[in-house]
């Protein structure tokens, strides 16, 4: 109209709406893009409850402005969370046990989290934006405060900063201007490899294997068949071949005894490395509908018949993994999020972890694009820590940022916005 172009608003808003700019004005510092940056740089940052990070809180207020673009996954998403946490409830009061709420805490937060940074993205560039903040500040965190007093590189690498670390690191990687691909394979396989000197060897793994479906990502025809049948078999191979390195002492003793101990077990690798499957397999046999209400309450019987289970899996040795389950300050440990739900929540309060799993799994196939490989990194972690980690720190924040982005990817493969 009169030369003058008329911009008419969209019937959808989101905090990452972008505004066009005016002519000569730059686009790179808008207020969706700092408002990502005040959330994830507070994500880490505990408030007097510890389970609730400032971000939270910051979320909580502007909450009712925004809308979800992305709205039915998301919105399944946030209401298992919101039945999982009633849940939680309902099972202690059937069991009169006091609740868990740390784990209500973390389930909670992730699942406000994921409603505050739907609305805070339009597309994978801006949840990733939001996943590389996050994943800074959790970092940032860790390296001041620390995973635990005293702890070195290797227990903070292992228990906090593994993670966040190889997000922003990739992150970083996706935003490079040329050489993107092979400075993130790189990448990949050096954290990896660290992860593997420093006795993180599942996290390694991870790596290692990602960086190879970022490659056969980018080729397609009869070559991406051949190496989705022959590059998990190599990279298989080659982490067995580093470690039978590590075993011969190549990178010195004290490596080779760490590596040795974490080897010598009789676990199946089903288990992720972890023992405390079959207990987790016993007490869900014992109540699988309604579940505990708290996993301190598992008795001598579960534990029993959580031996006898193990027994039947090849484990042997009880004396080993009891320890595990049964820390000495008498803590039980089941050290899975997936598992430790459905036994203090319930089948039902597990449909959430489980439908998470099926979410990181979809995300990670249909990665492409220049933000492909923090898409694979990102959902590969988030799998796995749902597998075999327990609630700690501010993973509630993290899975909820790293669910976000896994959202956005689902809704948009179709589109160029990667």
């Amino acid at each position: 109209m009169n030369g003058v172009d008329v911009i008419k608003p969209t019937s959808t808003r989101t905090w990452g709406k972008r505004r066009r700019p005016r002519s000569g004005e730059s686009s790179r510092f808008t207020y969706a893009d700092w408002w990502r940056r005040l959330l994830g740089i507070t994500a880490a940052v505990p408030t007097l409850v510890t389970t609730v990070p400032v971000a939270a809180v910051i979320g909580a207020l502007a909450l009712p402005s925004g809308k979800f673009r992305f709205g039915r996954p998301a919105h399944w998403i946030t209401y298992l969370a919101g039945m999982s946490v009633a849940l939680y409830f309902v099972a202690s009061l059937i069991n009169r046990t006091r609740p868990d709420y740390f784990s209500i805490g973390q389930v909670a937060v992730f699942g406000f989290f994921v409603a505050v940074a739907i609305r805070s993205v339009e597309n994978v560039r801006h949840a990733a934006q939001l996943a590389g903040w996050v994943a800074l500040s959790s970092v940032g965190y860790l390296a001041i405060f620390g995973v635990a007093q005293g702890s070195g590189l290797e227990i903070s690498w292992k228990y906090g900063l593994a993670y966040p670390a190889t997000t922003l690191i990739i992150y970083l990687c996706c935003l490079l201007p040329s050489a993107r691909l092979a400075v993130t394979v790189f990448a990949l396989v050096a954290i990896g490899l660290l992860g593997l000197f420093l006795g993180y060897r599942s996290h390694g793994g991870i790596c290692i294997l990602s960086a190879m479906f970022v490659l056969l990502s980018r080729i397609s025809g009869k070559k991406r068949v051949a190496m989705l049948v022959v590059g998990p078999l190599v990279a298989y191979l080659a982490i067995v071949g580093l470690e039978q390195a590590i075993l011969s002492g190549v990178f010195g003793s004290s490596v080779q005894a760490k590596t040795d101990y974490q080897t010598s077990g009789d676990t199946p690798l089903l288990f992720g490395g972890r023992t405390e499957t079959p207990l987790s397999i016993a007490a869900i046999a014992e109540k699988p509908i309604w579940g505990w209400g708290n996993a301190q309450t598992i008795d001598a019987q579960v534990i029993s018949s959580g031996i006898a289970i193990a027994r039947d899996f090849g484990m042997n040795q009880p004396d080993q993994f009891l320890q595990y389950w049964v820390l000495p300050n008498g803590f039980i440990s089941l050290h899975s999020i997936v598992l430790s739900t459905w036994v203090e929540a319930g089948v039902f309060g597990a449909m959430l972890p489980f439908l998470l799993l099926a979410v990181f799994a979809w995300a990670f196939t249909l990665a492409r694009g220049q933000f492909g490989p923090l898409v694979m990194i990102v959902s590969a972690q988030s799998f796995w820590a749902l597998l075999y980690s327990p609630w700690s720190g501010n993973l509630g924040v993290q899975l909820g940022t790293a669910c976000a982005l896994a959202i956005v990817v689902i809704c948009t493969a179709k589109s160029t916005t990667q």
